[in-house]
């Protein structure tokens, strides 16, 4: 066994071939409405380095801040695979985390394993982006496992090209919610997936979710806190979830009143308009899992200032202020009496 010291609290890392039982300790930032992140690791050596192969935690929104893979991490595994940036993603690795940077996933080699770009992508895709969305936007709790399993390697041979290590990511995480004894219980909302990260191979993920409506008796406190993102992500993207979902019921109420007011707002243009529809109708607000132009149209809308907008928006689809409507006064025929043509 070994052990790290994440902000002055001791967490535990223990090899995978021991059989200690799981014994999760803090990654918090401190105790929100009586409950805390915690987080269990188990780790094995490949070629030379440390990696986690196992994660559990029960994640909230209070969880530290997560950061990117340290460069000493699975310095000398990384060393014998290709790593090279302009490579396709199913030809080069990166160093994976098993918990998010984003929900406090630290950097350290326990909390890493080697897989394919492909496979990284997948793995954010099917299982990281709701997990995120979850605890940093809707501020729930969520139990998160994640395991690595059937690896197979091969590191010594002549050409770096044919090293890899091939595994699959075995994750499942369930929404969990505080009920009126301040228990945190199964809501029925979850998520399952399996990641094939296999050398020279175009990834898959074998993907389950489960839907229910749950109750969750959030606190003010826990409503307004805002989650720590990774140290990687710079400064915070966030726009309340709550008022997203405002703008898309609005767009799909209203859509060209919806547009007139957002494209009077300074940096917001047709492209931009255009973006936000896409993320309006997708009705998915997690600013990491954006493409490039989403994550800009995004931005420009947070610096508008969202609450503001929103109640402008709010107004005009109250007083039933439409662009169709004002048109159609446009339009109408005018109330002054045609003069006489002038007889030739």
């Amino acid at each position: 066994m070994y052990t790290t010291i994440q902000n002055r609290k001791l967490s535990r890392v223990i090899p995978t071939r021991t059989k200690a039982p799981l014994q999760l300790v803090s990654l918090s930032n401190g105790t929100l409405d009586g409950h805390e992140t915690m987080v269990d690791w188990r780790t094995d050596t490949i070629g030379g380095s440390t990696v986690g192969v196992y994660m559990k935690a029960i994640v909230g929104p209070e969880h530290q801040q997560g950061g990117p893979p340290k460069l000493s991490a699975l310095k000398e595994l990384m060393g014998k695979l290709v790593t090279n940036p302009n490579n396709s993603n199913d030809k080069k690795y990166i160093k994976g985390h098993l918990l998010n940077d984003n929900v406090g996933g630290p950097g350290e080699a326990y909390n890493l394993f080697p897989i394919t770009a492909a496979a990284n992508k997948e793995h954010e895709r099917s299982i990281e982006s709701p997990v995120k969305e979850w605890v940093n936007q809707g501020k729930h709790w969520v139990n998160y496992e994640v395991k690595v399993e059937e690896v197979d390697k091969s590191l010594d041979n002549y050409f770096i090209e044919d090293n890899y290590v091939d595994c699959k990511f075995v994750c499942e995480a369930s929404l969990l919610a505080q009920n009126l004894n301040n228990e945190l219980v199964e809501t029925g909302n979850n998520v399952s997936s399996t990641i094939l990260s296999i050398h020279k191979r175009p990834s898959s993920a074998e993907t389950i979710k489960n839907k229910a409506i749950f109750f969750d008796n959030m606190s003010e406190q826990r409503s307004d806190y805002k989650p720590s993102l990774s140290k990687a992500k710079g400064t915070d993207p966030w726009i309340d979830p709550t008022i997203m979902e405002e703008f898309a019921t609005a767009y799909s109420v209203d859509p060209v009143s919806t547009k007139r007011i957002l494209i009077l707002q300074n940096g917001i243009g047709e492209a931009t308009f255009a973006a936000l529809e896409i993320i309006f109708k997708d009705h998915s607000y997690d600013y990491s899992c954006f493409s490039s132009p989403l994550k800009s149209a995004y931005t420009k809308l947070r610096n508008a200032g969202p609450k503001r907008v929103m109640e402008k928006l709010k107004e005009e689809l109250k007083g039933g202020k439409s662009v169709v409507a004002s048109k159609r006064k446009k339009s109408s025929f005018s109330t002054k009496e045609k003069k006489p043509k002038k007889p030739r």
